[in-house]
């Protein structure tokens, strides 16, 4: 364990594919033994072709991985034009070297790399554990909170139950997903709309790269509204796109039979205030103030006060 007493002479490489194995030994360390090497290869693959993620690790004197900061690259559209931003994400620390200025340094790294390949802003929900250290040292603004819904379903929740046995839980998932593909209660996809783009809003642009990169998402249309959404520890809607004049009740209906069926006890969701979305599920769910959006930009001319998001937009989606 590292003294924090001591001075340690830490070095910053730019982050690349190949350094992989180091941040899944970080990972491992920060977050426990819950992803593999193989899911952050996929995360870390960009979404965006020809901009690698934007990333910058910290080494120890010993070799060891101590931290990471980064952005993953995303295309937004914005008044009839299309911009490159940055989603901050996975940002990680290793217990041995904390409160040393790693998150700080880093997140300058990345972000004069950022502004000079031409990224507008990065922008990010972060927990409270975060959230200071981005606004005091990164010069965030947070001027919106996101709204979170949370609707509870009475089921018994098999994959929780199975939490010990991961190999077990993960044929239950697939089973659970080949039942309700065969039942018909959804489908994979092959596009996701943008319930903000298409109410005339600025928002991520969910073109093929974007739907490759998430590749469990699912889909079914009821009442005249179109659910995309993936089954995690809970049933996780990533947005709804609605026709004018739909109503919400049949849609949550089939989305709590999914849940039902599949042991997952809350259907959750979120969303920009006052967007489509928002405004098709008020009064219909439970809804509480979530993560706070933040940003900051490289780009006088460009507000990112102006975007809108929903669950499937967020790097953890």
């Amino acid at each position: 364990m590292t003294n924090r007493t001591e001075e340690v002479e830490y070095r910053f490489e730019r982050f690349t594919p190949d350094q992989l194995p180091q941040l899944h030994s970080l990972h491992r360390a920060v977050f426990g033994s819950g992803s593999s090497e193989e899911k952050l290869r996929q995360k870390f693959a960009s979404p965006v072709p020809g901009h690698a993620v934007i990333g910058y690790l910290a080494y120890a004197p010993d070799g060891t991985a101590a931290a990471y900061y980064g952005i993953f690259p995303m295309i937004v559209e914005h008044q009839g034009q299309t911009l490159i931003v940055g989603q901050s994400g996975e940002t990680m620390t290793h217990p041995d070297h904390r409160g040393r200025g790693l998150f700080t340094k880093l997140g300058r790294r990345t972000y004069d790399a950022a502004g000079q390949e031409g990224v507008a802003f990065v922008f990010g929900f972060p927990n409270s554990n975060s959230y200071p250290g981005f606004v005091k040292y990164l010069g965030w603004t947070h001027n919106r909170t996101m709204r979170s819904y949370w609707l509870p379903v009475p089921t018994i929740p098999f994959n929780r139950l199975l939490r010990g046995r991961p190999s077990i839980a993960d044929r239950l998932d697939r089973f659970q997903k080949r039942l309700i593909l065969a039942l018909g209660l959804a489908r994979p996809t092959d596009e996701i709309e943008s319930s903000v783009l298409a109410s005339g809003q600025s928002g991520i642009k969910r073109d093929r790269a974007f739907v490759d990169h998430k590749p469990t998402i699912l889909t079914f249309e009821q009442s005249r509204a179109t659910a995309y959404f993936r089954l995690d520890e809970h049933l996780s809607i990533g947005d709804v796109v609605a026709e004018p004049g739909a109503k919400p009740f049949g849609l949550l209906i089939r989305l709590g039979a999914i849940a039902f069926l599949t042991g997952r006890l809350r259907i959750r969701f979120h969303a920009s205030p006052g967007t489509a979305a928002d405004r098709f599920l008020r009064g219909r769910m439970p809804v509480k103030e979530g993560l706070p959006y933040g940003h900051v930009s490289f780009d006088d001319e460009v507000d990112p006060e102006l975007f809108d998001f929903t669950f499937i937009d967020y790097d953890t989606f």
